[in-house]
């Protein structure tokens, strides 16, 4: 059994994860907005920053994705 990935607690591991998050996308060309939402309530940001951050996500054509848009596109393959 391996063991559970701990829970980023400081906010360089949360922005570490970000990145990860990000890399992740940038090779599928999306990301679940499930994921992203869950990293963005533990870090202590600004809306302005939240902002920034989905600019950075355009900007680099990484879609942010919905479990429900997901599921559609399972039904059309």
């Amino acid at each position: 059994m391996s063991a559970a990935k701990k829970a980023p607690k400081t906010p360089e591991e949360l922005q570490a994860t970000l990145q990860e998050l990000m890399a992740q996308g940038r090779k599928e060309g999306m990301i679940r907005a499930a994921d992203l939402n869950t990293i963005l309530e533990k870090m202590d940001t600004t809306p302005e920053k939240i902002d920034e951050i989905y600019d950075r996500l355009d900007a680099m054509n990484i879609q942010v994705t919905s479990d429900q848009e997901l599921d559609l596109v399972d039904d059309l393959d």
